[in-house]
């Protein structure tokens, strides 16, 4: 996401203005770079919204929607970018997408035709 996108952001809450409140960037100048993750805050309710990939997740559940689409979101986003406070659950989810992955593996694995 370009930082000249900010100011056209609001929140999905109370509609008002988000600011940035920690950002990794990518190379470009001081007027115009890519924020490719991070966290913006609304300036009034002060809810936090996570920047993942480029991409501010601007639901009024963030931690809903970032559980809800782990399988998504892992193809893309380091688990280390994803939000601390839902990092644990993330994780959890996560492995249990994996483990369910394999398993599903094994039990539709067709039987090879015998001579």
């Amino acid at each position: 996401m370009l930082n000249t996108t900010l100011p056209r952001l609001r929140c999905p809450s109370c509609r008002e203005a988000l600011h940035l409140a920690s950002a990794s960037k990518k190379s470009g100048s001081a007027e115009l770079f890519e924020v490719t993750s991070g966290e913006l805050e609304c300036s009034d309710c002060r809810q936090r919204f996570p920047i993942l990939a480029g991409v501010a997740i601007l639901v009024p559940d963030p931690r809903e929607y970032i559980l809800s689409h782990v399988k998504g979101i892992a193809q893309v986003v380091p688990d280390s970018e994803v939000p601390k406070s839902v990092r644990r659950d993330y994780l959890a989810a996560k492995s249990e997408i994996e483990a369910g992955h394999i398993e599903d593996c094994l039990l539709y694995t067709s039987p090879s035709p015998r001579d």
